[in-house]
């Protein structure tokens, strides 16, 4: 079912009580949302006309004066039409099958009743009569028909019934022409009140529904969308502490039930304290957000996850990462700063902005965690910066040999 405005279900709440009418899209879904309760409603409705349609077969057989006929009737034709609509119903996919179910069910049972009044005169032909204007006029206002097909159905049944009393009447039976009279009157508007009721308050209780749908709809959103702010950084738009705790731990899990690699490079602004002393710190926002945009280039999201740990410092996650693969993504990232070129008013020479990055990788065991990983890339942040920065230093969280033993130990 298509997401549908909030703004347009209220602008439908606010419409006079009379306004029945929905815009094509909104119709659609609530045809949709009805067609399983109308399908069972219509499958009941016929499935009362075929019983009654058994329990009647007696009274044919003791009242009427062609009995066998009548018999015939109900039993070779009227109850196997109805068998038939129930199947019809029961496949039907739309509400246009339904309604000819429905349709084929009454028109097909008022046919038949109007014959065996027809061929039975006197009182018999009256006591028939009276049923089948009883049927038509609750038929309007409990079938599960739409309106149309309602109305439809009706004026076939009280045409047929219409002419059956004025064919008795020219007969000399003319006492049946006020009841008659009455249920041609009175069927439409027994129609009319279940559209403005029934139909009226089902609509109303499917705004509701899909204006709650609205709201739970949006608040998942924004839900969402705050658990996406909250775990950004909003000067260079990676990952925040907390959104890195959020993918890490998941991703550590994940690996240690693989016995897969997972690699981290900490990548270090170097004399980013001179920078800001000589630029002043809105500089070194702009140097910040272009490190982090030559990080994002270099760590598309299908590889790992980009977070600013705060100052100058960024990470990258890195999964099924190795200790080769990690030290070359390290390496790239180096170099792309370098190449870059970006000016570094603190400093004499080169005069350029450089980083210097530390990596690590190991194999989850039972007795690591994340932050080991992240601080055996920050020693080896210092180590690279104790060589003369603008480098790569490498270390490991523990002997990937010794994390193979433990794992086929376990």
């Amino acid at each position: 079912m298509p997401e549908i405005d909030a703004r347009r279900i209220e602008d439908h709440l606010r419409r006079p009580w009379h306004r029945l009418a929905f815009d094509p899209e909104l119709e659609h879904a609530f045809r949709a949302s009805r067609l399983a309760a109308s399908r069972r409603h219509i499958i009941v409705e016929i499935a009362i006309l075929a019983t009654m349609c058994l329990a009647v077969a007696p009274i044919d057989y003791a009242e009427h004066p062609a009995w066998p006929l009548a018999l015939g009737l109900r039993l070779g034709i009227l109850f196997p039409i109805q068998l038939l609509a129930i199947g019809i119903a029961c496949r039907a996919r739309s509400h246009a099958a339904l309604d000819l179910a429905g349709a084929l069910s009454f028109c097909v049972a008022m046919a038949v009743i109007t014959l065996l009044a027809s061929t039975a005169g006197g009182e018999t032909a009256t006591r028939y009569l009276t049923v089948q204007g009883g049927l038509i006029l609750v038929y309007g206002a409990l079938t599960g028909q739409r309106p149309l097909a309602t109305l439809l159905s009706i004026g076939f049944a009280v045409a047929a019934y219409d002419g059956a009393v004025i064919a008795m009447a020219e007969a000399g039976e003319e006492g049946r022409l006020p009841y008659a009279a009455f249920v041609t009157a009175f069927s439409p508007g027994f129609l009319a009140v279940r559209i403005l009721l029934f139909d009226r308050t089902e609509r109303t209780h499917f705004l509701h529904r899909q204006l709650q749908a609205c709201l739970n709809r949006d608040l998942t959103r924004l839900t969402r969308e705050l658990a996406t702010l909250a775990g950004t950084d909003p000067l260079t738009g990676l990952l925040n502490r907390r959104g890195l705790d959020a993918y890490l731990g998941p991703a550590w899990a994940a690996a240690g039930e693989r016995c897969a690699w997972i690699g981290a490079a900490l990548v270090d602004i170097d004399y980013f304290k001179a920078f800001n002393d000589a630029a002043g710190h809105e500089a070194g926002d702009g140097c910040l957000g272009a490190v982090a945009g030559l990080i994002r280039s270099e760590i598309p999201l299908g590889i790992g996850r980009t977070a600013r740990l705060g100052g100058e410092e960024f990470v990258v996650v890195l999964p099924d990462t190795g200790p080769e693969r990690v030290l070359e993504i390290g390496e790239r990232l180096r170099d792309a700063v370098e190449r870059a070129a970006l000016p570094h008013p603190g400093r004499c020479a080169p005069g350029h902005v450089t980083v210097s990055v530390g990596v690590a990788s190991t194999i989850p065991c039972a007795t690591a965690r994340p932050a080991d990983l992240l601080r055996a890339a920050d020693r080896a942040v210092y180590e690279a910066k104790r060589q003369g920065r603008n480098r790569v230093s490498a270390g490991l969280v523990r002997d990937p040999d010794v994390h193979r033993a433990d794992l086929s130990a376990a």
